[in-house]
C-alpha cells in the first residue's frame, strides 16, 4: 500500500529484513527489474526491524528466514497478525524452505520466495503485485542500510 509524501505524492516505502550484503544486492535489483520506485529501509536484525517499525509505515515487507537474533518467518507470521499490518504484503525468503515452513507461511497468507528457485523474478513479481499500479519507469530508491 502506497502513502502520500508530505508533498502529496506517492511513495512506497518496503522494509528489508536481511543480514547478508549480497542478498540485499539482489533484493535491489529485483526492485530495479520490476521498475520500482521506492524508499527502501535495509535492516539486519529483527530488533531493527522492530524499531523501523514503530518509526514509520511500509507499503512492503520482506524478510530473510535465517537473521541473527531469530527466525525472519517466526517475525513474519507476528506481522501478519497484527491489524494495523493486514493491508502489507509481507513475504519470507529463504534458501532453506521446509514444507512446514511452506505451510505456516500459507496459513499466515504470507508469500515464501525460495532462493534456490528463481528469485530473482519472484521477487520482481512480489514488487510488482504487492505496490499495483504505482510502478513507474524509474528504478528503485536509494537504500538506507538501517532505519
Amino acid at each position: 500500500m502506497p502513502f502520500p509524501n508530505p508533498r502529496g505524492e506517492t511513495q512506497i516505502r518496503c522494509l528489508v529484513l536481511e543480514d547478508s550484503a549480497h542478498d540485499q544486492e539482489m533484493i535491489r535489483r529485483a526492485m530495479r527489474g520490476a521498475r520500482l520506485e521506492a524508499e527502501v529501509d535495509f535492516v539486519s536484525t529483527i530488533a531493527l526491524a522492530r524499531k523501523a517499525l514503530t518509526q514509520g509505515r511500509y507499503s512492503a515487507i520482506v524478510c530473510d528466514n535465517s537473521l541473527p537474533d531469530g527466525s525472519g518467518s517466526e517475525f513474519a507470521s507476528e506481522l501478519a497478525g497484527q491489524s494495523e499490518l493486514s493491508n502489507v504484503p509481507i513475504a519470507i525468503v529463504s534458501g532453506w524452505p521446509s514444507p512446514f515452513m511452506w505451510d505456516k507461511a500459507r496459513a499466515a497468507g504470507l508469500c515464501l520466495i525460495d532462493k534456490t528457485d528463481d528469485p530473482m523474478r519472484k521477487l520482481r513479481d512480489f514488487f510488482r503485485e504487492s505496490t499495483g499500479r504505482c510502478i513507474t519507469r524509474r528504478v528503485a530508491g536509494t537504500a538506507r542500510q538501517s532505519a
